[in-house]
């Protein structure tokens, strides 16, 4: 007889069990699918996991589940309350957890600071960015630089998740580089030695510095290690 309570108890264990993880998948898959309607592009890099739910018998029915997501954030990510539905009645709330996961940049080896970094220099791995610290650094991201020769604008660890922050363009001209700028007013031209005194790419506007004149000018770099002058400071 108590062998017979035992198993039945355990059978019921089993079939709770049971409800509750197809519940969850049930709120899962509607989450996913009100993010995916939300943010396309995200469909295939987010993982959603259900935290709390309502009992497993009030989602259990042949009409699909509906999520509404909160207004903000725009980008669900970590843990949000959801409101759940079925062809209009409330359902009550669960509770999720919304997973991103990306392919981000590692640095095979040490990299100094303002040293070049090449594709060989990188290896992506597929890794959890849901709590990131920054932004970063994708194929996309690394892409977005074009034909442009990229540094290390910080001292890279091998096997370091890197962001984008960590990496860049090679400046046309940077903190203390001799710069020549062209200043021009009318038919009068001059061609002047100074040192940056911002970092910029070409086409930035950047402060000058004149050792010469004492004068600091701002000037428009028009090519690496050239300026030309807008105005007297």
């Amino acid at each position: 007889m108590r062998i017979a309570l035992i198993i039945s108890l355990l059978l019921l264990a089993g079939q709770v069990e049971a409800q509750t993880n197809s519940g969850s998948h049930l709120v899962a898959d509607a989450t996913l699918l009100a993010i995916a309607e939300r943010a396309p592009e995200l469909a295939s890099r987010i993982e959603v996991s259900v935290v709390r739910q309502p009992r497993a018998e009030v989602l259990l029915a042949d009409v699909a589940l509906q999520v509404e997501l909160p207004a903000l954030p725009v980008i669900p990510r970590g843990r949000l309350q959801v409101k759940l539905s079925r062809n209009g009645e409330s359902l009550g709330t669960a509770q999720v957890n919304v997973a991103h996961f990306d392919s981000v940049a590692t640095a095979t080896g040490a990299v100094e600071s303002g040293a070049d970094v090449t594709t060989a220099d990188l290896r992506f791995v597929w890794m959890e960015t849901t709590r990131f610290s920054g932004d970063p650094l994708t194929p996309s991201a690394l892409r977005a630089f074009g034909d442009l020769d990229v540094i290390a604008r910080r001292s890279l660890r091998a096997d370091r998740a890197l962001r984008t922050s960590d990496v860049g363009p090679r400046p046309a001209a940077d903190t203390g580089d001799s710069v020549r700028m062209l200043y021009r007013r009318g038919a009068f031209v001059l061609d002047l030695s100074c040192r940056a005194r911002d970092r910029g790419q070409i086409g930035d506007i950047i402060r000058l510095y004149a050792d010469d004149s004492d004068t600091t000018y701002r000037a428009r770099l028009t090519a690496r290690g050239r300026a030309e002058w807008i105005e007297t400071l």
